[in-house]
This record gives C-alpha cells, sequence and structure tokens, in this order.
C-alpha cells in the first residue's frame, strides 16, 4: 500500500472531504473520503437518498462503519430534528428481540409488569438503525416486514395497531442472499431493505485514502487533549503492511493505544506492532465450503505452492473475483492479482 505520509504523519494529497457526524456521546466523528472513486461513489448514492425516506441496506465487514454512515444519512435527512434510535440485532437475546422492537403490554409475558414502548415506536419522526439485521430471528423478521409495507405496530400482548412514521436503515456483515437461499432470512423482507444498497470497502483496499484516515484519527485525539507525537516512518510502513481484518476500528484502536503508550516520544515501527500484535483479532466466519475427504494440502508442496492453490480455491469459491477473495483471505486486493501474475509467469500462461 503506497502512502503519501510524511514523519510527522501529515497527509497533501488535495480534494480530501472530512464531514463531521455527530454521535450517542454529543461530539462529533468524522466520515473520510478522499480521492477513492469507490468511496466517492458511496457519497453520491447516500446524498441522492438521505432527503427521501427511502429504506437503506448497507453492507461491509465488521468495523468498516456502517454505524457512521448511518448517522450521516440521518443528519442530512430532513430527519435529522426527530429521533435516532439505534439497535443491534445480535446483541439481545431473540426472546427480547419481538419487545424490545414492538413493545409489549403489562402482563404480557413474566417481567413486563407495565407497558413498554418499543424502538420503533421510540423512532417515530426520525430513523431507526438496525445493525446486524441478518441476526433478526424469522418472527421478528414477519413483523418489521408489516411495519415496512403498513407503516403500522403491534405490541406484544395487543389486538391494536398504532400508525408510525420512521425511516429504517439497515446494516449488515453478512451477504443476505446467501441467508435467503438458506432460509435464515425472508426474502421479501430482503426486497423491502434493499430499496437502496451501499457497499463499504474494506480498510485493506483504501490504499489512496489510508493517509488521511490515520491523520483524522490522530486530529480526533489531539481534539481530545491528548499530545500527539512525531510518527515516524517506519510506523506509517508498519501501518501500511498490516491487513486491519478490524478495518478502521482496528485501526484506531491500535493507533490510540500506541500514542498513549508512547510518553510524548516518537512512534516507531515496533511500537505499532507490538499494538497490533497485542489487538485482539475478530472471528472470521468461514464461508468456504469443505470438501468430504480432503485434509489439505500434501507435505511435500511448498509453501509457495501451498499459497497460490489455497488463493486459487477462495477465487474458484467466488468465481475469480479477486475483491471477494482478498476480503476472506485478509490481504489486500493487489496480493491476489500479484501472485495471480506471478504464477502465470511461472506456467507460461497470461494472467486473467
Amino acid at each position: 500500500m503506497s502512502h503519501p505520509l510524511t514523519e510527522s504523519g501529515a497527509a497533501h494529497k488535495p480534494s480530501i472531504l472530512r464531514l463531521p457526524v455527530f454521535n450517542e456521546s454529543g461530539g462529533n466523528d468524522i466520515f473520510v473520503a478522499g480521492n477513492d472513486p469507490r468511496t466517492l461513489r458511496v457519497l453520491r448514492t447516500l446524498s441522492a437518498v438521505a432527503p427521501t425516506d427511502s429504506t437503506i441496506l448497507i453492507d461491509g465487514e465488521s468495523g468498516t462503519g456502517k454505524d457512521l454512515v448511518a448517522r450521516l444519512v440521518h443528519q442530512t435527512s430532513k430527519r435529522a430534528s426527530g429521533p435516532w434510535v439505534t439497535l443491534n440485532c445480535g446483541a439481545i437475546p431473540q426472546s427480547l428481540v419481538e419487545s424490545e422492537l414492538f413493545g409489549a403490554l403489562k402482563g404480557a409475558y413474566t417481567g413486563i409488569d407495565k407497558d413498554k414502548s418499543g424502538l420503533i415506536e421510540k423512532a417515530d419522526g426520525g430513523t431507526l438503525f438496525l445493525d446486524e439485521i441478518g441476526e433478526l430471528p424469522m418472527e421478528a423478521q414477519v413483523k418489521l416486514l408489516r411495519v415496512l409495507q403498513s407503516g403500522r405496530i403491534r405490541a406484544v400482548g395487543s389486538n391494536e395497531d398504532k400508525a408510525v412514521n420512521v425511516r429504517v436503515i439497515a446494516a449488515t456483515n453478512r451477504d443476505l442472499r446467501e441467508e435467503v437461499n438458506a432460509g435464515r432470512f425472508r426474502l421479501d423482507l430482503f426486497y423491502r431493505i434493499h430499496v437502496v444498497h451501499v457497499e463499504l470497502i474494506p480498510l485493506r483496499d483504501r490504499e489512496m485514502e489510508f493517509p488521511h484516515l490515520v491523520e483524522s484519527i490522530l486530529d480526533n485525539l489531539r481534539n481530545k487533549g491528548i499530545n500527539v507525537p512525531e510518527l515516524r516512518t517506519s510506523a506509517v510502513e508498519v501501518l501500511v503492511q498490516h491487513s486491519w481484518p478490524g478495518n478502521i476500528r482496528e485501526l484506531e484502536n491500535v493507533i490510540e493505544r500506541a500514542v498513549l503508550l508512547s510518553g510524548g516520544e516518537a512512534i516507531d515501527g515496533e511500537a505499532i506492532r507490538e499494538q497490533i500484535v497485542n489487538s485482539p483479532q475478530p472471528m472470521v466466519e468461514n464461508k468456504m465450503a469443505i470438501s468430504p475427504g480432503i485434509d489439505g494440502y500434501p507435505v511435500t508442496m511448498s509453501l509457495t505452492e501451498v499459497t497460490d492453490a489455497h488463493i486459487q480455491k477462495v477465487l474458484d469459491h467466488h468465481g475469480g473475483n479477486k475483491t471477494r477473495a482478498a476480503r476472506d483471505l485478509g490481504v489486500n486486493v493487489k496480493t491476489i492479482y500479484n501472485r495471480t501474475v506471478a504464477r502465470a509467469k511461472e506456467n507460461g500462461t497470461e494472467a486473467e
């Protein structure tokens, strides 16, 4: 990953857009958009749909900033003065999802000693952000579909409907089409939330914007009154070489810890490397289908041969799509391309 960072961490590329976005703590986060056409395409899409009430599905790996994008949409919409309500569908027990979303009447089930308003009702006039919507139980999916179709909710234990005016923004790090095919997600709900779809690219593929993201993180620390020392070239090189499976969230974590533990001294590559090693790595779901009877690669194969064979296996799984293969392997898409070219030269063929 090439970069224009100087010793101080300053970036010198033009046309950098830094948009302040509200957060739940009362402050602002920053959405950084450089000159990467993919990020600019996302911004153009969001700019076109933010003033509308259309449902939006944000797709991307964990840590890519899906919630940040959702907040950006809310604050630039006509609902900006209305409530902003969020629910992580994978963070609460399935048995409580329906009462959390739709509300419940007193006595509807054990533990409800008074009427409970649901999050959809609380978001009336504003925006409801449903993170990890792929985790929503089937029963709740049916009720959510009804809300999106009719604009009405029914609390658990009630026989009466209530009208609501809510915009829904959903996010997922799963392939919902695969979830539909597996019978875990309703096709009709998929179409309802897939009216507008944006996909956030992983950090490892944001080469042109990487230095500006680093500088934005450093600026945020400075704004908190934290003394930010010099970021040496060796530190930048380590940052650039890492694949960042945790994406921007991991980058923020590593940089902040390195700054706080620096003692005011310049941060070098070893300091960054130490924080990366100590950073918990996200669980990566194995999407590869495991063929029966395959026990791995023969011990006679060299490491390069095993690497190339596994890259090809993942490429085949994704129909030759290098971007998706790179995402599953946790590497930059250029790594896939370079190995494919190198293998083709060795075999005397042309790379696809």
